[in-house]
């Protein structure tokens, strides 16, 4: 958790420097549903989320966060291949 407050703060300190208004949250639980469950409680119009772009049998065995929000977001989803 303390991993994951240094990312975020670090985040929001650059995008706010770029004039970016930012809300943060940290949750747990299973990747896609914290997400999307997160995105529905703030009234989200849009998720962006990152994608390996792996493809093939380590995309079978790792699974997909991306595919897994896509297919349970009542809203839109931008995936970004990073």
């Amino acid at each position: 958790r303390r991993d994951a407050e240094t990312v975020v703060e670090r985040t929001n300190k650059l995008l706010e420097a770029e004039g970016i208004s930012v809300e943060s949250r940290i949750v747990t639980g299973r990747y896609a549903e914290s997400i999307v469950e997160t995105a529905q409680n703030v009234g989200c119009d849009l998720i962006v989320v990152g994608s390996h772009g792996r493809t093939g049998l380590k995309k079978l065995l790792l699974g997909s966060v991306s595919e897994r929000v896509i297919g349970l977001a009542s809203c839109a989803v931008l995936v970004v291949k990073g």
